[in-house]
């Protein structure tokens, strides 16, 4: 397969599986955080101060929050979600692209970096991070660009002052997009495999070229923190010292939470299984110095991240490319013996397994598909037809592949399946609300009566909620009464009902108005929020 072919195929996945239906999934609450945060910095010019609902945002650096709101100025559309998930997508795709060109310097076969970047772009976590504008994506995507010029700069004979520039450069942008999360996740147990099988001599070697990419990091990274220590030193103390007990206290997990990190590939999964049997793959690979310190980079991530208290799914980004190389390394295996028809029986065996699991479920995804549009009373013939047909054309691929031998065509298969489904998803699961009654936070934007009003809120809102509306809405505390008809007239959301409202002895002396109701839940019908336009009394 020409490099040019392999090239294009990586551009048209990345295309398929990160630039469309962009708009369809609603953003979750960190998402609604960096949406929110970068809509800020263009209404108000926070650029170096970011704010979050009008309060300092200093928890996360700031430069996917730049690229996303340099991206809405160019949109002219700071509400436009579609166009502020294109930082997202494009950073996505240069993560693709950087396994690609990090592969081509761990091994000399042609073919394994395509197919690493290819299970990379069609990964469940993977795709569902590359279509949302998550920080993890940026970060890591960085750090991996920065570890494939470190194996360019090692790999020269002569000095390469300028390759390990390039490294400090991806360094301080990783920095400056997640903190050092990525050196924790990514390098570190990346640069413990590389010494246990190639030794540290080759590093050590370039200790100078190393201290300019660290001079080079702290160059791009640190003005930004100093900056804010200058200005508001005390909400940086306050960050730092609340993100670090965060770490130990929130979302805390047991330690072998993440021992299912393999069904985070998705599609990939029962090949991903295989390639962890290390005596069952390591004695076919011709590469297995390579495939064993890959191994152990991903037993060392899966480790280092356990040992942290706080677990999220998407913190196996880091796993799943030291993954999808060894993927790569199983499916390059099966093309060469297949391809010179030295297979075994239990190479034969174990891919007839897995296309038999691969079909039965993808037959059985146009049923679930149709179940859970029924469920919501939206069910339609046209709505089985289509993936139905597309699972049909999928399984007759497979099967006719695997009858001729041609495993490369298999791969192709299974990922151009993927990139169709993720196409089709729109018009399969568009818009399912178990919640008729649901209506979200959006037309607040066009309510004249509250244009020209601040918004309040009776406690905190979801960033969910706060990115719905539009614009900031700031917290009124109850207790502090006296300061209500200094705010008058104002627009206050707020859970308690018109009946409720008026029982209240804080707002029984003025004029309210109820101007909207509000169902934003969509699995819990009962949850609602009021909209009042409050007046002084005349």
């Amino acid at each position: 397969m020409k490099l040019r072919v392999q090239f294009t195929f990586l551009v048209v996945v990345c295309v398929l599986i990160f630039f469309t239906n962009r708009s369809d999934t609603i953003p979750d609450i960190m998402e609604a955080r960096n949406l929110v945060t970068a809509r800020e910095m263009v209404v108000h010019g926070n650029w170096l101060l970011p704010t979050l609902n009008g309060e300092p945002r200093l928890a996360k650096p700031p430069l996917p929050t730049w690229l996303t709101a340099i991206t809405a100025i160019i949109a002219g559309d700071t509400g436009d979600i579609s166009s502020l998930r294109i930082p997202g997508a494009l950073i996505a795709s240069l993560m693709v692209f950087a396994l690609f060109i990090f592969t081509r310097e761990i091994s000399q076969n042609p073919l394994l970096p395509f197919l690493s970047a290819v299970v990379l772009a069609t990964s469940f976590l993977i795709i569902n991070m590359g279509r949302s504008n998550s920080w993890d994506i940026f970060t890591n995507s960085f750090m991996l660009l920065a570890m494939a010029f470190m194996l360019m700069g090692m790999k020269r004979i002569c000095s390469a002052y300028g390759i390990w520039c390039l490294v400090g450069l991806f360094w301080g942008l990783t920095l400056m997009s997640k903190g050092p999360v990525s050196f924790y996740g990514l390098l570190l147990p990346f640069l413990i495999g590389y010494i246990i099988f190639f030794g540290y001599h080759t590093l050590l070697s370039r200790w100078r070229e190393i201290l300019l990419a660290i001079l080079i990091t702290l160059l791009i990274s640190l003005p930004w923190p100093l900056y804010v220590w200058y200005h508001i030193p005390e909400n940086l103390w306050f960050t730092l010292n609340h993100e670090s007990t965060q770490w130990l206290e929130r979302h805390v997990e047991p330690f072998w939470f993440y021992w299912g990190f393999t069904t985070q590939t998705g599609i990939w999964t029962a090949f991903a299984i295989i390639t962890l049997v290390q005596p069952y793959i390591s004695k076919k690979l011709e590469e297995k110095r390579e495939y064993k310190m890959i191994l152990a980079w991903l037993l060392l991530t899966i480790f280092l991240l356990s040992v942290i208290p706080e677990k999220k799914e998407r913190y196996l980004i880091p796993c799943l490319i030291p993954l999808s190389i060894m993927v790569g390394y199983y499916f390059n295996y099966l093309i060469e013996v297949f391809g010179k028809g030295r297979q075994k029986t239990d190479d034969q065996l174990l891919l007839k397994i897995n296309m038999v699991l691969l079909s039965i479920a993808s037959l059985l995804l146009p049923i679930g598909i149709y179940w859970w549009r029924e469920m919501h009373h939206e069910a339609t013939i046209s709505q089985i037809i289509f993936p139905l047909l597309t699972t049909i054309g999928f399984v007759i691929a497979l099967w006719f592949s695997y009858f001729r031998k041609r495993i490369l065509h298999i791969f192709l298969s299974i990922a151009l399946f993927m990139c169709l489904t993720n196409v089709l998803a729109h018009f399969m699961l568009y818009n399912p609300i178990k919640n008729q009654a649901y209506k979200d936070f959006g037309s607040v934007r066009h309510l004249e009566t509250v244009q020209r009003l601040d918004l309040y809120s009776i406690g905190p809102m979801n960033p969910k909620f706060i990115w719905s509306i539009g614009r900031e809405v700031k917290v009124w505390d109850p207790s502090f009464a006296p300061d209500l008809h200094r705010l008058l007239p104002l627009a206050l959301f707020t859970w308690l009902t018109p009946e409720q409202l008026k029982t209240h002895k804080i707002f029984g002396h003025l004029n309210i108005q109820l101007v909207e109701e509000f169902r934003p839940s969509r699995k819990t019908p009962d949850t609602k929020y009021f909209l009042y336009l409050m007046q002084p009394v005349k």
